[in-house]
This record gives C-alpha cells, sequence and structure tokens, in this order.
C-alpha cells in the first residue's frame, strides 16, 4: 500500500536476480565460513533481499531522493541511492554502486539531516566491484530496516547516530583487504554492523556472519552509544563476534539477549568482549548453537 501524496519511483516486475561482484584494491582475503547450519526460521538468503520474481529496472548512475514521502520500488540501481528527505521508503531493489568500485560512504546513504523516518525493506546490497572503501549502509537519522541482503561490502552497515532497527536481514560475506605497504594502505576493518555513536539502536532477528573483525562492532567514535539492544540474532564470526571498545566508558548498559552464537571466530570461544569496567552490559539467554552452553562475556584488557 502506498501512501498518499507519495512518490513512487519505479514499478516491479516479475524474476530472480543475481550479482557477482569482483574486488579492486587487493589483496583479498577469503570471508570467514559461519559454522551456524542453516535454519528455516534464521534470515538467510532465501528470505532476505529483493523478492523472488521481482525483475528490477536498470537505474543507471547514482539516484538522490530530495522529496519528501518518495517510494523506490524495483530498481536495480548501478551506482548509489542518497537519501535527503524524509519519510522516504525503498523496497524491493538492488544497490549495486558504480563500476570502478571508488566510493567513501555506503551503497545506501542515510546521513542528511532532513532524512529521518527511512524505512527500507528487501533490499540486496552487493557492489558490482567491491573496494577497500565500500560499505553497504551509512545511516545517521532514525530508520529501520528489514528484510535486507547485505554482503561483498567492508563494513555492512556504519550506524552514526539517529534511532536505527534492524530486523530479519542477512549480513554476510565480508570483503577483507590486506595491507600494503608499497601502497601506504593499511589492512581493512570489516565488519558485519558498526555502531559508532547514538542511542536506542535495536538490532533483532538477523544473520550476522562472514566478517574478519566482528559481527558487531561497538565503538563510540563518533558519539556516545546507549541503550544498544543486540537480541534473537544468528551470529558467528569475527575475531571476536560483539566486541565493544574500551576507548569510552558507556553511560548506559548494553542488552544481549537470547542470541545464538557459532564458533567460528578467531579466537576460539570469544563470542562477546568489552572491559567490564567500563562497559555495562545486561547479557542473558545467550547460547552457543552447537552445544546449548551459555555463552560467557570474555574480559578485554
Amino acid at each position: 500500500m502506498i501512501a498518499a501524496g507519495a512518490s513512487l519511483l519505479a514499478v516491479s516486475a516479475v524474476t530472480s536476480f543475481v550479482v557477482l561482484p569482483t574486488a579492486i584494491g587487493g589483496p583479498v582475503v577469503a570471508p570467514p565460513i559461519s559454522t551456524l547450519p542453516a535454519a528455516p526460521e534464521a534470515p538467510g538468503a532465501a528470505n532476505t533481499g529483493i523478492g523472488v520474481g521481482v525483475v528490477p529496472r536498470v537505474h543507471p548512475g547514482d539516484l538522490t531522493i530530495r522529496r519528501a514521502g518518495t517510494v523506490v520500488s524495483g530498481l536495480d540501481i548501478r551506482g548509489r541511492l542518497i537519501i535527503r528527505a524524509p519519510n522516504v521508503t525503498v523496497r524491493d531493489s538492488v544497490i549495486r554502486g558504480s563500476r570502478n568500485g571508488i566510493s567513501t560512504a555506503g551503497l545506501l546513504t542515510v546521513t542528511a539531516k532532513n532524512a529521518g523516518g527511512f524505512l527500507a525493506e528487501d533490499l540486496t546490497i552487493r557492489p558490482l566491484k567491491a573496494s577497500r572503501t565500500v560499505d553497504g549502509v551509512h545511516v545517521n537519522r532514525p530508520a529501520s530496516f528489514t528484510r535486507l541482503n547485505v554482503s561483498g561490502t567492508v563494513d555492512g552497515m556504519k550506524i552514526f547516530g539517529g534511532k536505527v532497527r534492524v530486523t530479519d536481514s542477512y549480513f554476510h560475506h565480508f570483503r577483507h583487504f590486506r595491507g600494503d605497504r608499497k601502497r601506504g594502505m593499511k589492512a581493512s576493518h570489516d565488519d558485519a554492523i558498526q555502531v559508532l555513536g547514538g542511542r536506542n539502536h535495536q538490532i533483532v532477528g538477523n544473520s550476522l556472519q562472514g566478517a574478519r573483525n566482528a559481527a558487531v562492532m561497538v565503538s563510540q567514535d563518533v558519539a556516545a552509544v546507549r541503550n544498544l539492544q543486540i537480541s534473537n540474532n544468528w551470529i558467528d564470526n569475527g575475531a571476536c563476534s560483539i566486541n565493544f571498545s574500551s576507548a569510552r566508558p558507556f553511560r548506559t548498559a548494553t542488552t544481549i539477549e537470547a542470541n545464538r552464537f557459532g564458533a567460528g571466530q578467531r579466537h576460539a570461544g570469544c563470542a562477546v568482549i568489552a572491559k567490564r569496567k567500563v562497559t555495562p552490559l545486561v547479557m542473558q539467554s545467550n547460547v552457543w548453537h552447537h552445544s546449548g552452553g551459555t555463552v560467557s562475556l570474555s574480559p578485554g584488557s
């Protein structure tokens, strides 16, 4: 249902869609493989991303939305999607960036001051050409994301602020680029989701895997992170799967509840790592998927 007064940018038709990205800025390390078995109730390839039967219409180049209430549907965007208006909805589309792989922002960017009230559902975000500067989503305004399928970027999503809700989405197979001293390049830092600031974010009911650094990285690089909820997710990989930076104290507790963890961490058994004195946590009902055992906090240094 499209709200009265909304602008409809495209109407979807019917078929399937597959994208296979290449990479530049190598060398590239293969993404870690999740140890979590496929589960019908977990978000995955079959129940996230652009709908089965949708034939997206190609939009060449970047697309910037400037009209409030616009509804974007059924597009194959060969560039970035940039939101500069309130109450925009994007659904059943593919966002894949440019062929040169050059970007210093998200393929989907929701950071303009007036971009609040954003809704994304059933999107496939996977670059045509991945590089060490290409992320999936950058968001800094109140927004809701559901049934996203995000892969092939460095970070799947960076949350800088706002009140962001991410649900029922599949984050997987991220790119990790080794350092290259001759070209002055540091190794990339890939996370499924990185939270850099903001309050009342909810990360609920997602599959978060295939990142080398962390499934969820909470760093407070931009602002304090308050009242973060991470619950009912399927989580695997990373050095430690959920990593809290101790560079600055957290002012409120983060809730980590009812998540299922795979055993694919580079540091064996490190599901959640945090420095207790500066990171208040409420952890309950988190289990290891393979054994059913309770997940414990790994103390940070």
